[in-house]
């Protein structure tokens, strides 16, 4: 029997501006019938899983958790590791809403001609480039995604008119153009989606096993993080009775992970508002003496900023919690970007500009510099925090997927033309 120890490690790890709570010292997770996994205390900075095996031999570093990719311009791909899309300027006129069934049923095809058969007849997708037989999970998976999407919006989406599967970077999971015509899926991380959760856990993300041990960020509470971590137990116990939906929900997942720290550090200052905001972690991080005064917080350099926020979460044990999130998570938010009827004119991601802030466009440097909108976005995410269209999309993909949200993030969304959900 291997011990696997978790491990909590600092890598300027993500923290949203929603739903933080302090770890109480002795708390503890009572133990389940799944009896390889023991009590876990909210303070502790590790816990021990068991299992009879190890991730398969450490395989070719790929840097899933290198960050973004950014540029401006027609046809660049903007986006952090999951979720990107191609801005292609000029050509949003061109989009048009589809009409589909109100309601279709879905059920998985049995051959990859009827999975695309599937698609042309029910989705109006005109073609399926670069798929063959041994692609006909990865086929299902999309048409269901775009499915619930149509069925949420009652038939009213845009519908890429061609879906292309080629390898693109072996971290972006997809890319949409904003014309709405083509999406592209990455076929290095879906021809194999084994090596690339082995090469996720390997290769200096935020979740990583490594010489038997797991690492996670130290921001999460331990028990939140332990559905993730059955599911990783699972897999490395028997690779084989993982089900292709079963792994994509966990690469998926370990990507959520990925893009929520890469936007962990944005505007620290909003974040440190939002969790003395809350009165009870107010209160530790007056017990401890950590400097709580915004004046003199908003003085500061960003790296004393970033400092300080860590200290609020190691020193004053405020932890936050992990929600496991739908194998659909990519398409619905790429699809969120797809439907912004905006998304042309607004599509700027903030680091790209970080070296230039008097560069930011108007809507982004208000977005950024508003203490409230910063707040009401990071109840959907700290990605969401990003700008407009990061927010947009990332509630869109709340919203299809039936995740409850404030109403405050339902009148922002609504203020800056969100797409319609039923």
């Amino acid at each position: 029997m291997t011990d696997l120890f978790v491990t909590q490690y600092n890598p300027y790890s993500m923290y949203q501006n929603f739903g933080y709570y302090p770890a109480f010292r002795g708390a503890t997770i009572q133990q389940n019938n799944y009896n390889s996994v023991p009590q876990m205390a909210l303070q502790s900075d590790t816990v021990s899983l068991s299992a009879n095996g190890k991730i398969q031999a450490e395989t070719k570093k790929q840097g899933l958790s290198n960050g973004a990719k950014l540029g401006i311009g027609a046809g660049i791909v903007l986006g952090l590791g999951a979720l990107a899309y191609v801005l292609t300027r000029g050509k949003a006129g061109s989009k048009q809403v589809q009409q589909l069934a109100e309601h279709i049923d879905f059920s998985q095809a049995k051959t990859y001609e009827e999975a695309v058969q599937f698609g042309k007849t029910h989705l109006g997708i005109k073609e399926y480039k670069g798929f063959g037989e041994k692609d006909l999970d990865v086929i299902n998976w999309l048409n269901e995604g775009i499915v619930n999407i149509s069925n949420k919006l009652k038939g009213k989406s845009i519908i890429p008119k061609k879906v292309i599967y080629e390898a693109i970077d072996g971290k972006t999971m997809l890319e949409v153009s904003s014309s709405g015509e083509v999406l592209r899926i990455d076929k290095s991380v879906f021809g194999d989606i084994d090596k690339a959760i082995n090469d996720y856990l390997s290769d200096g993300s935020y979740v990583t096993f490594k010489n038997g041990k797991y690492s996670i960020p130290e921001v999460y509470s331990t028990s939140s993080l332990k559905p993730l971590l059955q599911k990783l137990e699972k897999l490395i116990k028997s690779p084989n009775q993982c089900d292709f939906k079963e792994k994509i929900e966990l690469f998926e997942n370990l990507q959520v992970i990925t893009n929520e720290t890469n936007s962990f550090l944005s505007n620290p200052i909003n974040r440190i508002k939002a969790i003395l905001n809350n009165s009870e972690a107010k209160n530790r991080i007056t017990q401890i003496g950590l400097e709580k005064d915004i004046d003199r917080i908003s003085k500061m350099s960003i790296d004393e900023q970033q400092d300080l926020l860590m200290k609020y979460i190691r020193e004053a044990n405020i932890k936050k919690p992990f929600e496991l999130t739908s194998r659909f998570k990519s398409i619905y938010h790429e699809f969120g970007h797809l439907n912004d009827p905006k998304l042309s004119s607004r599509a700027h991601v903030k680091q790209f500009y970080d070296t230039a802030k008097e560069a930011y466009p108007a809507e982004l440097n208000e977005w950024l510099n508003n203490t409230e909108k910063q707040r009401i976005a990071g109840e959907v995410s700290s990605y969401a925090t990003e700008c407009p269209a990061e927010f947009i999309a990332e509630t869109y993909a709340k919203l299809v997927e039936g995740r409850k949200v404030s109403d405050d993030v339902m009148t922002l969304y609504r203020s800056y033309g969100g797409p319609s959900i039923s």
